[in-house]
Formats: structure tokens, C-alpha cells, sequence
């Protein structure tokens, strides 16, 4: 059997001020987790990725996988 996926709701504004912060591009991002460039972009627009993703991009921006999940009271 398939390994089960959570899919989560992404804050994107967030991921993106992170960038702005470390003055990085969505191309380093990517390239640094793995991903294509268009395939973070479409992740950052839907504003949805797996769990797994959203650990890995937390590590690299330094903070808590939490902070990149929305919340009610971000919606």
C-alpha cells in the first residue's frame, strides 16, 4: 500500500515573507527542498502541500512547521 499523504492548507504569505527576510528567491527555496520551481509556486498559489513538504521547507526557513499552517484566524 501507498504511503498516506497529508495534504495541509499553506500560509504562503508567510512563506513568502520568510524569503523576503532571508533575502532568497522561490528558485533557491526550491532548489534547496527538492522541488521545481513552478511545483512551489503552484504549492504557494493553492496554498496547500503535503505535511512533509511544509516540515522540510520549516526546517530551512528556521521556524516551527506550525507557523507555515494556516489557522482560522488567518483565513
Amino acid at each position: 500500500h501507498g504511503e498516506h499523504i497529508h495534504i495541509m492548507e499553506l500560509y504562503s504569505e508567510k512563506i513568502k515573507r520568510d524569503l523576503k527576510r532571508l533575502g532568497w528567491t522561490q528558485i533557491y527555496l526550491a532548489e534547496k527542498i527538492g522541488m521545481t520551481r513552478q511545483g512551489l509556486s503552484v504549492a504557494l498559489k493553492r496554498k496547500t502541500a503535503p505535511l512533509r513538504t511544509i516540515g522540510i521547507i520549516a526546517d530551512i526557513l528556521g521556524v516551527d512547521p506550525k507557523d507555515l499552517l494556516l489557522t482560522d484566524k488567518q483565513h
